[in-house]
């Protein structure tokens, strides 16, 4: 069984972050037209997580899928 996750951030904190790689605004725009919006993403997946916090916020949700993930496979170990 295939379960997808989707990683969701406000348009202007992904620019932000793509800005700190060095992207420059044509760079950026090119890269979001050719993708899926952040919002199409969130709604076609299985889980969702919302990385717009800290990095304790997103961890405490991956945490919350990683275990939904293996309750869903059956999995004990960890």
């Amino acid at each position: 069984t295939k379960h997808v996750v989707a990683v969701w951030c406000t348009p202007a904190i992904q620019y932000q972050r793509l800005r700190m790689r060095n992207w420059d605004d044509a760079d950026i725009r090119a890269r979001c037209d050719r993708q899926m919006t952040m919002d199409k993403k969130l709604a076609l997946a299985d889980f969702g997580i919302i990385n717009n916090g800290s990095m304790n916020v997103l961890q405490d949700q991956c945490r919350i899928v990683y275990d939904r993930l293996c309750c869903r496979l059956g999995a004990i170990d960890r």
